[in-house]
């Protein structure tokens, strides 16, 4: 998959800039697995995710659930399908109607 450029809100750019600043690597990615290696893989994601679920003690969640939940939460907030759409980085409105249901 291609990279996809997406604007930040100023708050997030500041927690991610605080993030930055706790690391002691060079990295140039924001993600890294242990020893500062980029994460290559959804399923790195997704072990790191239920890593922390576990830490915590909550049920684990995968990447899709956050996305879904993203999706469902912006729809809530009066977001439109096309702000949707943008947000998702689909090409086809027809893949997210399925959220709808859920306003």
């Amino acid at each position: 998959l291609a990279p996809r450029a997406r604007r930040l809100s100023g708050a997030t750019v500041e927690a991610v800039r605080r993030y930055l600043s706790t690391r002691d690597d060079q990295t140039p990615e924001l993600i890294v697995a242990r020893a500062a290696r980029p994460v290559t893989t959804s399923k790195t994601v997704q072990n790191a995710i239920w890593k922390r679920c576990d830490q915590v003690g909550m049920w684990r969640v995968s990447p899709m659930n956050l996305r879904h939940t993203f999706a469902i939460r912006l729809l809530r907030r009066g977001a439109s399908l096309g702000e949707l759409k943008e947000a998702l980085g689909v090409r086809d409105t027809s893949n997210i109607g399925v959220y709808k249901k859920f306003v």
